[in-house]
């Protein structure tokens, strides 16, 4: 985790069926734009790259 409290987290779906991945906080697949909220969905052989960044959602 980075000073700002921003993670990554590398998702690779090695399987040949699909894979539902929870996710802790909300974030950016990296390599699609898509915004993540709760949960993931990978394809065989997909991967993802999210970004979370936790210190935005505090008030």
């Amino acid at each position: 985790m980075a000073a700002d409290g921003t993670s990554y987290l590398f998702l690779l779906n090695h399987g040949q069926d699909t894979a539902h991945q929870p996710v802790t906080a909300p974030g950016v697949d990296l390599l699609t734009g898509t915004a993540v909220e709760s949960s993931l969905t990978l394809a065989p052989s997909d991967a993802a790259v999210i970004r979370t960044s936790p210190q935005r959602n505090r008030t």
